[in-house]
């Protein structure tokens, strides 16, 4: 079978994504960020895939060792993007270039063969494909651990995260690009310790023109951005309060103690703007009122059932979504006269 043919098509469609991507205007979310650099580094890497699966490498000695401090790259990568998509407001910040001190490194460690002749650069490709040279025993193996590092980190922050957040915060393309990822790594250990060759690679090469014709269809099915609707209509305000409790019973999202207006419109779908305004305006309450509505009537039903007879007023006021004991019995008075103590008595 002819890897290259199908290494050609997911360069393709990376360099798609990578264009459009760079045609923004401002990129200053983790999320944008994270995204153009697993494409650029899938970009990269397809071009050498297809330079080793077409044995033109030794046509092009001016770019070895071109791609190699880019993989370290791809275990923060994948990391940046479920952080965003956990938390989708976050921003680039410089803590985050710490992140990239390996990939510094690598550059450093390669210079003096990126400033070396041509005849020595010829030299060192052909010593690749005919022997295990120390520099691929050395970098292959650091950067597998480091990407082994990061895919734990990555599981650690999926399984830290709410349920709630997770269900609606975690789309299915990042579970996806995660177990590829996951796969990735695993073939890669395999080349390191079995069969450690150049040619191998080709199946990584496969491996990611996956992951890239993948995120051009995920990114070709995702919905337009929320247009921003001025409710003046009562009836439509009536819909909107609908969907809003339906969404928040159903899914019971006041259970959730860092539940916030943002993530309400996002699942109900709305305008952050059309769910203030229909909280205000229609339920004459605030955001933060009907949700501790809901915990309080949750409670209640914890506080008369005798499966939790046992349980003390800090843990119902826990498993309901208040954070402390104080505003639970502060917003369990406000609404049913009495504080949890007395109403359990």
């Amino acid at each position: 079978m002819n890897f290259s043919v199908f290494i050609i098509v997911g360069l393709s469609f990376s360099l798609i994504m990578l264009i459009k991507r760079l045609s923004k205007p401002q990129l200053t979310l983790m999320s944008e960020i994270s995204t153009i650099l697993i494409i650029a580094i899938i970009t990269i890497e397809l071009f050498f895939g297809w330079l080793v699966s077409s044995h033109s490498y030794s046509n092009v000695p001016f770019l070895v060792r071109f791609n190699t401090p880019f993989v370290f790259l791809i275990g923060p990568s994948i990391y940046f993007l479920i952080y965003s998509h956990i938390n989708p407001n976050t921003r680039w910040d410089k803590t985050s270039l710490l992140h990239f001190i390996p990939f510094i490194g690598v550059i450093i460690y390669f210079s003096p063969l990126y400033f070396s002749s041509e005849v020595q650069k010829i030299s060192y490709i052909d010593a690749m494909y005919t022997e295990l040279s120390f520099d691929s025993l050395l970098i292959g193996g650091l950067r597998r651990v480091q990407q082994f590092i990061y895919l734990i980190g990555s599981i650690i922050l999926i399984k830290k995260t709410n349920r709630l957040q997770l269900k609606r915060k975690i789309s299915r393309s990042i579970y996806i690009i995660l177990s590829l990822f996951a796969l990735f790594i695993l073939i890669d250990v395999y080349r390191y310790f079995f069969k450690f060759d150049l040619l191998s690679g080709i199946i990584d090469g496969v491996l990611i023109s996956i992951i890239a014709i993948y995120l051009v269809f995920d990114q070709l099915r995702t919905p337009q951005p929320i247009k921003h609707i001025k409710v003046t209509d009562n009836s439509q305000l009536e819909v909107f309060a609908n969907q809003i409790v339906e969404t928040i019973t159903k899914e019971k999202m006041y259970l959730n103690p860092k539940i916030s207006l943002d993530e309400l419109s996002e699942i109900c779908n709305l305008q952050k703007h059309s769910v203030s305004q229909t909280i205000n305006q229609h339920m004459k309450t605030n955001f933060n009122e009907l949700i501790n509505t809901y915990r309080v009537k949750e409670a209640v039903l914890l506080l008369e059932s005798n499966k939790t007879k046992n349980l003390t007023i800090k843990a119902i006021a826990e498993m309901v979504g208040f954070n402390t004991v104080s505003s639970f019995n502060a917003n369990f008075k406000k609404i049913m006269g009495r504080s949890p103590k007395e109403f359990r008595a």
